[in-house]
């Protein structure tokens, strides 16, 4: 099952939401901002015309990444723009324009700031964020990086059909087909995208959804701002090299990076504790400044590990 839907911006001037979803249109993306600083002239208009839409009808934002801005900052600025996501859709649009050349690095850092920005607290629940690119960026011009892990695909390609898979993903989620669509209720051409689901598919990329529970036998690796990794399980914390942590995902240990100090130092509190721990109360700590849900009886295994056997590395 297919839908239809269109991406606009200022060029397309004022639209008819009305006319388009009568014309059996089915969601839509909108520019909301580039870089740091700018926001679409008529996002406001846009965002508010398909939101007063009667019939069901998805609307999504999408930022313009740029390469000479800090991507977090730039996740900032969009989620500062657009307010609450929760029952709209959220895209990353990473191809070049002038002298910008978006990284797979730098969309990944947008990812993660957007992700911090918009999840609910202790991260339990996740907005999703869709990756707007083309072929002939992701492969022809930054080397065909892996992107699967920063969300679904939503390509662009002028063209019959939408060719090869390339980034490690695995299918094509949006497709945008044409940027020479007439559209009721639109003046001029436009862009018009196929979604690959139904309304209940295209349903989940606007709302937050609730991750995979971990079992207990699963472990997670730290990775924080550059400092030496650490690896988390039910046998406690430990202290990894380069080498370990490949051979822990060459096995399919999920492999979490993080940003946050914060959440380094308490866990690095395990690892070399100072005089008396109150292991329940470290244990709390730890969960709470963790990205995932974890078991409390698991942290509080870690620690106690940590402080009978002490650690490797």
């Amino acid at each position: 099952m297919t839908l239809d839907g269109i991406d606009v911006s200022h060029h397309q001037r004022a639209i008819d939401w009305a006319q388009v979803a009568q014309a059996g249109y089915e969601f839509a993306w909108v520019k909301a901002t580039e870089g740091l600083h700018f926001v679409d002239s008529r996002f406001d208009d846009n965002w508010s015309g398909m939101a007063a839409i009667s019939t069901p009808f998805t609307r999504g934002a999408y930022h313009f990444l740029r390469s000479d801005s800090d991507p977090a900052a730039q996740a900032r600025h969009f989620v500062s723009v657009v307010g609450d996501l929760n029952g709209s859709m959220a895209a990353v649009d990473v191809e070049s324009s002038g002298d910008s050349r978006p990284t797979a690095d730098q969309a990944r850092a947008f990812q993660r700031e957007f992700t911090r920005l918009t999840q609910s607290p202790r991260g339990a629940r996740l907005h999703p964020l869709v990756v707007y690119t083309g072929r002939w960026y992701w492969r022809g011009v930054l080397g065909d990086p892996y992107g699967a892990d920063l969300g679904p695909l939503w390509h662009s390609a002028y063209s019959k059909s939408a060719g090869p898979l390339y980034g490690g993903w695995q299918s094509f989620t949006f497709w945008q087909f044409t940027n020479e669509a007439v559209v009721p209720g639109i003046s001029g051409n436009v862009d018009r995208n196929i979604f690959y689901g139904g309304p209940t598919d295209l349903a989940r990329l606007a709302t937050r959804v609730t991750p995979p529970k971990q079992e207990e036998e699963d472990m997670f690796i730290w990775d924080i701002s550059g400092r030496p990794a650490l690896f988390f399980g039910p046998e406690g914390i430990q202290a990894i090299d380069k080498d370990q942590r490949a051979a822990l995902v060459a096995l399919g240990v999920e492999a979490k990076r993080r940003d946050d100090n914060a959440a380094y130092d308490a866990v690095k509190r395990l690892v070399k504790p100072a005089g008396t721990v109150d292991v329940v109360k470290l244990a709390e700590e730890i969960s709470s400044r963790v990205d995932t849900e974890v078991d409390q009886a698991v942290v509080e295994a870690g620690v106690r590990a940590v402080l009978e056997h002490g650690t490797d590395g």
